[in-house]
């Protein structure tokens, strides 16, 4: 009879291991309760977890890859009108849904906080690339109000250490990152977290990032 909060978590291939490990763990010390995670695999990430169709960087360099960029309101939209519902319609789902994702799927879940913040009561997004679309993400949350809806819920950022080390991380993602926690929290001081973690990088950094996000 009991019921669970749900953890939906993108790059499922390489993150579901992790994610139902570390829940695991927390729930079994009574950190957070027993949760639902659900891993969202991707035929292309590039297009799944980008909110608009870019195919070159801030500084004019082109990728091949990122043609076809741009899926990310589509993929919003399956969460929200077939996989949620699928989820919820099969397993003893409780009234509380978390998104998580790293890099692009920062990106991705930074999208869904600005964009569609209802479907979600927490996101945790692993050093976003927020460098995205010419800091799209931070010029999107620049024409909402302190009053929006879409900064109710809670928020979770967390940067890892890109640059060299021993080296002061000044990498765009560092960058973009501390610019976008800036602008949010001039406009919402509650619910949201920023953590830095100089000791782990960009492919390293999840692990302690989903375990701090889940505890907060």
């Amino acid at each position: 009879t009991d019921k669970y909060p749900v953890l939906y978590i993108t790059d499922g291939d390489e993150h579901f291991f992790l994610a139902s490990g570390i829940t695991e763990f927390m729930s079994s010390q009574y950190v957070i309760p027993e949760l639902i995670v659900v891993a969202i695999f991707h035929k292309d990430r590039n297009h799944d977890l980008t909110p608009t169709h870019c195919t070159e960087d801030n500084d004019g360099f082109k990728s091949d890859a990122l043609k076809v960029s741009g899926g990310g309101g589509k993929l919003l939209q399956f969460i929200e009108k077939e996989l949620i519902v699928e989820i919820e319609s099969n397993y003893r789902t409780g009234p509380y849904r978390i998104l998580a994702g790293h890099s692009l799927g920062g990106l991705f879940s930074v999208y869904a906080y600005l964009n569609r913040n209802q479907l979600f009561n927490a996101f945790i997004s692993m050093d976003p690339a927020l460098t995205w679309d010419n800091y799209l993400c931070e010029r999107t949350l620049k024409t909402l109000t302190y009053q929006s809806p879409n900064l109710n819920n809670k928020f979770y950022i967390s940067s890892a250490h890109n640059a060299p080390y021993g080296k002061r991380d000044k990498s765009p993602f560092r960058l973009s990152q501390d610019s976008f926690y800036k602008v949010l929290k001039a406009k919402q001081d509650s619910n949201i977290k920023h953590d830095y973690f100089e000791t782990q990088n960009h492919l390293t950094v999840p692990y302690q990032s989903l375990y701090a996000g889940l505890s907060y």
